[in-house]
């Protein structure tokens, strides 16, 4: 029998909007049509708040549709699911407090001994999302054509992302965003979320075929 897609999965910056930047009008009134056909999971590197400010705010959907958006926020490591109107967290895989303080002094120690701590950041250049520690060059509110400017070929981010690895073995680290390295526990990436997804009640529901974009 042939499989129907039934469910579509995003990336948020740089895919449906530019990096930390509210999804325009045209990509939320496409949002919500495609709300009315298919399952629509949005999972990214950012905090459950930073989807909030880009997408839901200025989402063109009726409350009825939002059944069918997924939520999974710090790559996946948590969930969120749209309940009797209201965001409901279904699961969150979150770091101790152990591991957050290793990760922390190895990111910081790593960008300084190559030379990548940014003296006058737009914000927080580390930052505790209670399920990952992310690593942002220029700080969370960098704009995004400092942000492009900083790292065009990717390869400072793999080396911090090695640096950090080697020093942490029992966790997963990864190159994030424009200028972010993201550490999370082990084998809790955005593959991970996909497939709690999937395993999911809702997915059940959906019997679905998937597509990742982004």
């Amino acid at each position: 029998m042939k499989e129907t897609l039934r469910l579509v999965a995003f990336d948020l910056d740089d895919t449906l909007t530019v990096s930390k930047s509210k999804i325009d009008r045209h990509m939320a009134v496409l949002l919500g049509d495609l709300l009315a056909r298919l399952d629509v999971c949005i999972i990214t590197g950012g905090k459950f708040g930073q989807i909030q400010a880009q997408v839901l705010q200025h989402l063109h959907a009726p409350a009825g549709r939002l059944v069918h958006l997924h939520i999974m926020p710090t790559c996946g490591t948590r969930y969120y699911a749209w309940r009797n109107g209201a965001w409901h967290r279904r699961y969150a895989e979150d770091l101790t407090e152990d591991e957050k303080r290793r990760i922390v002094n190895v990111l910081a120690a790593g960008a300084m001994d190559l030379g990548f701590w940014e003296r006058s950041p737009w914000g927080e250049i580390i930052e505790d999302r209670g399920s990952q520690i992310t690593y942002s060059a220029l700080g969370q509110r960098a704009p995004a054509d400092a942000k492009h400017e900083w790292d065009p070929d990717d390869s400072k981010k793999r080396k911090l992302r090695d640096y950090a690895a080697e020093r942490l073995p029992d966790l997963e680290v990864r190159v994030g965003g424009t200028t972010s390295v993201d550490v999370t526990r082990n084998g809790i990436d955005k593959a991970f979320g996909i497939k709690r997804l999937m395993e999911s009640s809702a997915s059940h529901q959906m019997n679905c075929c998937s597509s990742v974009i982004g």
